[in-house]
């Protein structure tokens, strides 16, 4: 099947969808621009490939079965596929901070920068695990106060 991405690069964000042969859409992606603008249009058309191929394959198993609650499982399987993806991102983003405390202007808290950044991203990466983290029902906020109870 032939696939075309469309790329809107702002100055925040930056969204992708990607079309099927028939101009359907089947997949979206955004991401923040984070001025780094490459970046932003690679994570963006590969969120909507993503976002793809979820789209084809819940299709696929409606069209074939109806034996399962699909939308349990694939909320499920997208959920874990997603946390994977965030922690993958999360070690790129980790090694690109320590990356930029090299060199001269930060010779002298250099060890103290990378020991946070490492308490930091340990946080990050145990708030991942937390039960239905991928999941934001009632958006970002809900999740939060769900989160405190």
């Amino acid at each position: 099947m032939k696939t075309f991405v469309g790329i809107d690069l702002g100055s925040t964000t930056t969204k992708a969808v990607l079309l099927d042969e028939d101009r359907k859409v089947i997949g979206h992606g955004i991401t923040n621009s984070r001025s780094n603008y490459a970046t932003a249009a690679r994570v963006a058309s590969q969120e909507a490939k993503v976002d793809g191929q979820f789209t084809l394959f819940r299709r696929a198993l409606t069209a074939e079965h109806g034996l399962i609650d699909l939308d349990s499982f694939l909320g499920t399987l997208e959920r874990a596929f997603r946390l994977e993806q965030f922690l993958e991102q999360l070690d790129d983003l980790e090694l690109t901070c320590i990356g930029q405390i090299q060199g001269e202007r930060f010779a002298k808290v250099a060890s103290g920068v990378k020991d946070s950044l490492g308490e930091v991203f340990q946080r990050l990466r145990k708030e991942a695990q937390l039960k239905d983290v991928f999941v934001l029902k009632d958006g970002w906020e809900g999740w939060l106060a769900a989160a405190r109870k």
